[in-house]
């Protein structure tokens, strides 16, 4: 399986590949700078509940895990039209729900992502992206001590854009975040013993809320 990093490089490769033809059209282009402030209501990860240890099976106390968070983005916004192209760097915080209140995971995202402006002059989008999660801390859930492993990520957006004054942006956005590559919470070491395993993820995702305010530059 290829690294996060090499399917980024191949993603920045292809918007390369699009954005020149657009800068060679003639189309008029704008760049704004936003930052944005992330509430994150739900962070779930969903594991097997069987991992592998010395060549045995062993069985987890629980499978499933909620938090929630916030995070802080910086993004950069290349708009063509009813076309754009963004890249971002986004620092996370999530904190675990319920049982897992004392976990605390931080994360750093660099993103790229395509959104399409539906309607002209009016601008509410949508699109998708890449984003590579990096994991910060090493992290504790039930009686596994997890590696660090980086994670590509897909990313659902709906967001809207309104020109408040001349120059400055507000904006609002939704983004819905699934796992692709899932290397994170598969490797470990068991706290009692410090023996080695291997856990079979099965499925996470995040849901986002963002307020954002930009410069046209």
């Amino acid at each position: 399986m290829k690294k996060p990093s090499a399917y980024l490089l191949h993603c920045s490769i292809a918007v390369l590949f699009i954005l020149v033809p657009l800068q060679r059209s003639g189309m008029a282009m704008e760049q704004i700078i936003m930052g944005r402030t992330a509430y994150i209501p739900l962070s779930h990860l969903e594991l097997n509940r069987e991992y592998r240890v010395a060549g045995s099976t062993d069985t987890l106390p629980e499978k499933s895990f909620d938090f929630n968070g916030f995070g802080f983005k910086v993004e950069y916004n290349r708009r063509y039209g009813r076309f754009c192209l963004s890249t971002g760097l986004e620092w996370d915080v999530l904190l675990g729900l319920n049982e897992n209140s004392g976990i605390r995971i931080h994360y750093f995202i660099p993103d790229v992502s395509v959104k399409l402006f539906l309607i002209k002059n009016i601008d509410f989008y949508f699109g998708a992206g890449l984003a590579a999660r990096v994991p910060v801390n090493k992290v504790q859930l039930g009686p596994i001590n997890y590696d660090r492993h980086t994670d590509l990520w897909g990313r659902f957006i709906l967001g809207y854009s309104y020109e408040l004054i001349k120059g400055i942006v507000v904006n609002a956005e939704f983004n819905y975040d699934t796992v692709i590559t899932f290397s994170q919470w598969s490797t470990g070491k068991r706290e009692s013993d410090g023996a080695a395993v291997r856990v079979i993820p099965d499925y996470a995702y995040d849901v986002k809320l963002y307020i954002g305010v930009g410069r046209k530059i």
